[in-house]
C-alpha cells in the first residue's frame, strides 16, 4: 500500500482467515462494511476478474483491473495507478 501511496486511503484491511469468510462471498464485503460503518451502495469494489462480483449484489460498484485493456466494459481501468484517480472521483 505504501509503495503505490495508497496506504493513507485504506482504513481496514483483513483477511478471510480473520472474517471467517473470503470473497466472492457477499457476507465478506458485508463484514467488511460494517467494520468500516458504512452502507454497501458507499463502496466500490475492484475486481481482476470480469463476471459476477457478489458486492455489486448488495449495491457496491464494481470496478475490473483489466490490465491487458481487453475488457469491454465502462467501469474498468488498465493499471493501478488509476485507483488514486478513480477514488478521487466517489470520495
Amino acid at each position: 500500500m505504501t509503495a503505490l501511496g495508497l496506504d493513507g486511503l485504506v482504513d481496514v484491511a483483513c483477511a478471510a482467515t480473520v472474517i471467517g469468510v473470503s470473497k466472492p462471498d457477499a457476507r465478506a464485503y458485508l463484514t467488511i462494511c460494517t467494520m468500516l460503518d458504512v452502507a454497501p451502495a458507499d463502496q466500490s469494489i475492484l475486481r481482476r476478474r470480469a463476471g459476477l462480483c457478489e458486492g455489486a449484489t448488495l449495491g457496491m460498484q464494481s470496478f475490473l483491473v483489466d490490465r491487458r485493456k481487453t475488457a469491454i466494459l465502462t467501469a474498468c481501468i488498465t493499471s493501478l495507478s488509476e485507483i488514486i484517480t478513480l477514488l478521487a472521483r466517489f470520495c
